[in-house]
């Protein structure tokens, strides 16, 4: 990855497989990001359910961002 950023720090051009590449990856991290929260959820108990408490907001933001079309292609 560090080398695609200095690809685009240098204003070069990624290429399309080099693209492809970073989205198969960001897309394998994101569900395996979801998994682990939903894993890691009911073993908060109750105060996980409390909107204030961080394993709350983590599962929140992440279930809402999976819906994203981007992630469902």
């Amino acid at each position: 990855m560090l080398v695609a950023w200095n690809v685009c720090v240098a204003g070069d051009e990624m290429s399309d497989s080099a693209l492809n590449n970073i989205s198969h990856i960001s897309k394998q991290l994101a569900h395996a990001a979801l998994k682990t929260v939903d894993e890691l959820y009911p073993s908060c108990g109750m105060r996980a359910a409390n909107p204030d408490t961080e394993i709350n907001r983590v599962w929140r933001n992440l279930h809402t961002a999976s819906q994203h079309s981007l992630f469902n292609r």
